[in-house]
């Protein structure tokens, strides 16, 4: 991975939305957009909180519909919770309540279907903390009932350790920016020998919380397993497993304790005070490219 702290962003100047105009198949594609940005234009206020927010399910129907959606989040910095894979799949787009109506009548004055996916995203936010405050703070076993917090995963690690000690073994893989252990298992029959590894890593994106639980689950079913399920026993037989589950665990405390939907990791960059690199583009192999932003305030900042 890229040492994002020598990044520097390009020194030209950033173009602006409206000078991007041999990006649109045509003039039609590139008045929607502006009318669809100019109407939704408002204030751009970061918040922790996201009362009113709305997830908008977008449809695009052709690749012209698809281009003036995609400039549209640009020229707002929407939240794009899903990419468009082709005409007539859905794209889901979190929008702040300042900016809602105005990019709806945007969709409606272009006639590109939409429906309201999440009518209020905090309301969504708080019923899922409700549970994660009531959960174990040291749990010794897995729980696949509520997500965990990092601490809550490194606890379930060393119990783990301790009750499967012939199978499982923890390593530090490295630090993060903010001094947290980035914590590895090793799940192994043994059985003699050196056996090929599979590598598992979960929580390159900090707010994916679904990832670390997956991880989660597979240590769950490799460690129980072994012995009594005839496809685990055969895969730890020939591999030994090492898991990671939580690759951004910066990203992922600070989900837990003051922005749920944080993305990226915690470095700081530049004079402007914003923090975090997207990990996922952020490999020496493919860097940057499409979902890439090379503004350090952005949520896809490689």
């Amino acid at each position: 991975m890229r040492d994002k702290e020598y990044h520097r962003p390009s020194s030209s100047p950033p173009r602006t939305y409206i000078k991007r105009v041999g990006e649109f198949s045509s003039p039609l594609a590139m008045r929607s957009a502006v009318v669809i940005a100019l109407l939704g234009l408002a204030a751009l206020a970061s918040a922790s909180e996201y009362h009113r927010y709305k997830v908008v399910s977008v449809v695009p129907r052709t690749a012209e519909d698809a281009t003036v959606v995609r400039r549209a989040v640009d020229a707002l910095n929407l939240d794009q919770w899903t990419d468009p894979r082709a005409p007539g799949v859905p794209v889901d787009i979190m929008v702040p309540p300042r900016l809602a109506q105005g990019f709806l009548n945007g969709l409606k004055i272009r006639g590109i279907p939409f429906s309201i996916k999440i009518d209020d995203v905090q309301a969504l936010i708080d019923e899922q903390m409700a549970t994660q405050r009531s959960a174990d703070p040291h749990p010794r076993q897995f729980d696949h009932t509520s997500y965990q917090t990092l601490d809550q995963i490194y606890s379930i690690l060393d119990a783990v350790e301790s009750d499967f000690g012939e199978m499982v073994s923890t390593y530090t893989a490295g630090t993060s920016y903010e001094g947290r252990p980035i914590r590895v298992a090793k799940i192994s029959s043994g059985n003699g020998g050196t056996k090929e590894v599979v590598w598992i890593d979960c929580g390159i994106h900090a707010r994916e919380w679904i990832a670390p639980a997956t991880c989660q689950w597979i240590m769950d079913k490799l460690t129980s397993g072994y012995g009594s399920d005839s496809e685990v026993t055969e895969l730890l037989d020939a591999y030994d497993f090492h898991i990671l589950p939580s690759v951004n665990p910066d990203g992922y405390t600070f989900t837990h304790t003051s922005e749920r939907l944080w993305r990226k990791n915690r470095v700081p960059y530049g004079s402007l005070g914003c923090h975090g690199t997207d990990p996922n583009r952020n490999f020496d192999s493919d860097f940057g490219g499409p979902g890439t932003s090379n503004s350090p305030c952005s949520d896809i900042y490689h």
